[in-house]
């Protein structure tokens, strides 16, 4: 686990040294605390050393969702409304009548506004 989570989370040019003194401390409570404590220490060394200047750099590919994928998914998306007209017609439904009430009911009832805890709501 040490090693291949480490080259995937860490800085290239930080995880010789972070994987060395990683394994110093492993060894160390290995002779002295013994190998199952020894693991769940060097587990949570690594999550110690795991701050934001050691980290790697995410790719933009990883947020973002490939063109292909996009396709794939409005096809068969698409595909399961044309096949099930009467389903995806209440589901439209359902969720325009949710919406609308939870939207529009605590605005025009005013003993509910008052119910409802907006801080709450919008900052949760």
């Amino acid at each position: 686990m040490g090693a291949a989570s480490a080259s995937w989370y860490y800085r290239p040019e930080l995880l010789e040294d972070l994987q060395g003194d990683l394994n110093e401390y492993f060894e160390r409570n290995l002779v002295t605390k013994g190998a199952k404590q020894a693991r769940w220490i060097y587990v949570l060394d690594m999550l110690k050393f795991a701050r934001i200047y050691t980290l790697r750099k995410p790719s933009s590919r990883t947020f973002f969702p490939q063109p292909i994928m996009i396709g794939s998914y409005l096809k068969t998306s698409g595909r399961s409304i044309i096949w099930n007209k009467l389903f995806s017609f209440i589901d439209v439904v359902r969720l325009s009548v949710n919406v609308w009430m939870i939207v529009s009911v605590p605005l025009i009832d005013p003993p509910m506004r008052r119910l409802v805890d907006w801080k709450r709501m919008l900052y949760w």
